[in-house]
Formats: structure tokens, C-alpha cells, sequence
């Protein structure tokens, strides 16, 4: 806006009022003072970014659950600290928490699937939106129907395969065992072609108060933004220990009947021996202190002594 001064030389108050509203209580008026070629001199009356159209270049995820909650970054320029500061998703309105002029966030609301725009008001007078906004991709809601195995030690390491109906633009997976969070493999699709079914293996985490514990197992499209409503839980147990063996030998053609003495074993269908580093074999659950394994052929010519562990979940 270009004024006239009479006021040539001095200080002045400047007081603007345009459509009923007074801009004067607005922070971030500045007056500026040019030097014109005529005898008057103008000032340039500017408002600053407070009032300048937000702009939308990006968001983060880009994908989302259609259940609503997803906390997403909006990236762009000439964003406010303002009370009316929000986001437009297509036409619905929530509340948007400023972090600095390029960067704001907000938490989706309730969305059908498919494909929404994303604005920005800059709230305040005039009530000023991002003329453009940028593409958000809404899925339904990951459904988790199973896991296997569905316990293991409590130093983790177990690979945990998820059964359930993912979306096929997932962009990165991720499971959550109770507070941990750990990225998944790739999906593979399983059972009848159309049915939706997919499988994500993940790798159970060390559990941090390593005392026996079930925790809710939950799984993420888009990198841990959201996570499904739907749930699994998993088993944290003690290791088993072995601490005798009854016989300690046997003939290199296995059929060994062999009672093994510990602590901790589960009477579970995966419950086995492992003899050395690749002979698994299913053991017979006797009770929490003994099970029997009947020792496998030895693959060697020279006899040979090896480490037998008892694993309750197969692994």
C-alpha cells in the first residue's frame, strides 16, 4: 500500500483499517520510508508473513489410515503462530500445532479411503488458505489376523511372521511389540489370489525389563505414523536351560533316546533339540524340568562332540 506523508522528516503513528477490521492491533505492521523523486515522500505500509498465503509443498507420511489420529509434518512457507492455524483435509477442519514458518503439524481425522488435499488456514482476519495443498493417500485399516510363532526368549531375535490384509502401496512396514518398534521385511501376498491376505516377517525385539511378559504385537503402513487397531500378542519367555543329560553319548546312526534335564521347557508343538548347529529335531514334553529327544544320525565319519539346546519355538 503506497501513502502519501505529510509528515516529512518525522515519527508517525499509522493506523489502517480496511473492510471493518483494524490491522493496527496486528503484530508485525512495519512502515517503511522511501525517498521520492517529488517533494512528498511515500511510505510503504507492508504486512509481513502473518497475513501472506500459507504454502503447501509436501507432507509426511503420505500415507495414512482411513481410522484417523496419524500425526503428519506439512511442509511449506508462510506458516503463523496463529490461534486459527489448521488444516483442511478436502473440507474437514482440525486444529494444526505450529513448529516454524516452514513446517506445522497436525493429526488426521476420520477419513474415507482414497485420495483428499491437504491445506493450510493461516487462521486470523481474512481467514487466508494455501491455494494449492498437496496429495494425501488414505487406506483402510491394516487388520492383523495372526502371528507364528507367538512367544520367544526374552533376548529377542525370533522371526515373527504376520498374517493379515495390508494395503499394496504400504510404504514401509513396521511392527510394535509392546513400546518397540521394528521394521518388517517386505509383503508377500498369500492364500487365493484377490483375497487380500498378506504376510510381513518381523524380528521380535530384546524385551528391555527382561522379566516374562505378553505384549500387544501391531503393525504399521507407513512407517510407524499409525498403527492397526487390530492385534496380536506374543509371549516373552525364559530361555530353556539344559543342565543334564541322560545318556551324555550314543552311536554316530542317532536313534538315541536321550532324557534331558533343565528348567523353563513349555509343552509347545515346536517344542525340540537342537543337536550342534543344524540337527533339529521335536522333543517330548515331560514336564517344566524334563523333556526326551532321540538323537539324530551324525552326518560326520569321526565321532564327535556336540552342544545340544532346547528351543521352545522351533528357532
Amino acid at each position: 500500500i503506497l501513502l502519501t506523508s505529510p509528515y516529512i522528516g518525522q515519527s508517525v503513528q499509522v493506523y489502517l483499517e480496511f473492510g471493518g477490521i483494524d490491522f493496527q492491533s496486528l503484530s508485525g505492521l512495519h512502515v517503511h520510508y522511501e525517498p521520492h523523486l517529488s517533494q512528498d515522500e511515500l511510505f510503504r505500509i507492508s504486512l509481513n508473513d502473518s497475513h501472506s498465503t500459507p504454502l503447501v509443498q509436501s507432507i509426511e507420511p503420505k500415507l495414512v489410515g482411513s481410522n484417523g489420529g496419524s500425526s503428519i509434518r506439512v511442509l511449506g512457507d508462510h506458516f503463523v503462530n496463529s490461534r486459527g492455524l489448521t488444516c483442511v483435509f478436502d473440507s474437514v477442519v482440525v486444529p494444526a500445532r505450529y513448529i516454524s514458518p516452514q513446517e506445522l503439524r497436525c493429526h488426521t481425522p476420520r477419513i474415507a479411503p482414497g485420495t483428499v488435499t491437504v491445506n493450510v488456514v493461516n487462521g486470523g482476519p481474512g481467514e487466508l488458505m494455501s491455494k494449492m495443498g498437496a496429495k494425501l493417500s488414505v487406506f483402510a485399516d491394516v487388520s492383523l489376523t495372526s502371528i507364528e510363532p507367538k512367544f520367544g526368549p526374552l533376548r529377542g531375535g525370533t522371526l515373527v511372521s504376520v498374517v493379515g490384509t495390508f494395503h499394496p502401496k504400504c510404504e514401509v512396514m513396521m511392527c510394535r511389540f509392546g513400546s518397540s518398534v521394528v521394521q518388517s521385511s517386505v509383503i508377500h501376498t498369500i492364500g487365493a489370489v484377490g483375497d487380500g491376505a498378506s504376510t510381513v516377517t518381523c524380528i521380535s525385539p530384546s524385551l528391555a525389563s527382561q522379566s516374562p511378559e505378553i505384549v500387544k504385537v501391531e503393525v504399521s503402513c507407513n512407517g510407524g505414523a499409525d498403527f492397526s487397531e487390530s492385534f496380536a500378542t506374543f509371549s516373552y519367555t525364559t530361555p530353556a536351560q539344559v543342565t543334564a543329560l541322560v545318556p551324555s553319548h550314543g552311536g554316530v546312526r542317532g536313534g538315541t533316546r536321550v532324557l534331558v534335564e533343565g528348567d523353563h521347557f513349555m509343552n509347545s508343538s515346536e517344542l525340540a533339540c537342537m543337536f550342534g548347529a543344524d540337527s533339529l529335531v521335536l522333543a517330548t514334553f515331560v514336564s517344566r524340568n524334563q523333556l526326551i529327544c532321540v538323537s539324530p544320525p551324525w552326518t560326520s565319519i569321526s565321532p564327535a562332540s556336540v552342544n545340544l539346546e532346547v528351543t521352545l519355538n522351533g528357532q
